[in-house]
């Protein structure tokens, strides 16, 4: 039982690395103010195939999938990379929080929800995570606004 659960948790993370891989590769064929690649010239190789949300987002599915292995120090590095990548994208703050939850760092996982709700306070995904740590740390009553 113990070689299947890891196989499964070896596909799991070779599907999530594939599908980060195929989203990285989507967007180096086009340039998000929708004109065509080669219109104008970019300033350097990086601008052309860097998009800083579809790196955050890639990053911070890589930490989802990181923390569901229980690999909490990668998830961690992960989610640190995607709100480094684009500080304004609230569902890597968001992940962020649940990495430090599970790492029992209550100060930093409350800081990185209540940022993660600046940034969007009607993200359900952001509402629902945030109320779980409320509950996880003893403060139902303050959760409830978040469910």
């Amino acid at each position: 039982m113990m070689k299947r659960t890891g196989a499964a948790n070896f596909m799991r993370a070779n599907l999530i690395a594939a599908s980060i891989m195929a989203l990285l590769l989507a967007g180096c064929g086009s340039d998000p103010s929708g004109s065509q690649v080669g219109s104008r010239p970019p300033s350097t190789m990086v601008d052309r195939l860097f998009d800083p949300r579809a790196s955050a987002k890639a990053h911070g599915e890589l930490a989802a999938g990181y923390i569901e292995l229980g690999n909490f120090s990668v998830a961690l590095d992960e989610a640190k990379v995607a709100v480094d990548t684009d500080a304004t994208y609230a569902p890597a703050h968001s992940i962020l929080g649940l990495v430090h939850m599970e790492l029992r760092d209550q100060v930093q996982a409350q800081q990185s929800f209540e940022r993660a709700l600046r940034l969007d306070e009607k993200d359900p995904d952001i509402n629902h995570n945030h109320g779980w740590f409320l509950c996880q740390t003893g403060r139902e009553r303050e959760a409830v606004k978040f469910s």
